[in-house]
């Protein structure tokens, strides 16, 4: 028999606000982020695609084990919009506080939305 798998999922969505352009500009600096963001949170990282656009801006999509990390930088207005989700037992949100430590924006908006659980 198949094993069966539990489809909770956490999935945290942030928009920050005055980040640094030259950290936003920075990808190779970002993959590091990321992937040990993936490591704090207890996911498992697969692959990342990267994307350097000009004259400004940089995407990053993480595949993990759990799910999804990206990164989608508009780099010259400071912005970030950052989005994690994951599934089993890891923790999106600490891989969330640990990139704002990093990153330090000026301003946070985030969201956590508990997805695969259906309504009562």
């Amino acid at each position: 028999m198949d094993k069966e798998y539990d489809t909770r999922g956490v999935h945290v969505i942030c928009d920050m606000y005055g980040v640094k352009y030259d950290l936003l500009e920075n990808i190779n600096y970002l993959e590091q982020l990321g992937r040990f963001a993936i490591a704090v949170a207890g996911a498992t990282y697969v692959d990342v695609v990267k994307k350097k656009f000009q004259p400004q801006g940089t995407t990053l999509l993480f595949l993990l084990e759990e799910s999804h990390l990206s990164f989608h930088c508009y780099s010259e207005k400071s912005f970030l919009a950052l989005d994690i989700f994951t599934c089993g037992n890891a923790n999106p949100e600490k891989a969330l506080d640990y990139i704002i430590k990093q990153l330090q924006p000026e301003r946070v908006y985030r969201k956590t939305i508990i997805r695969g659980v259906e309504p009562n």
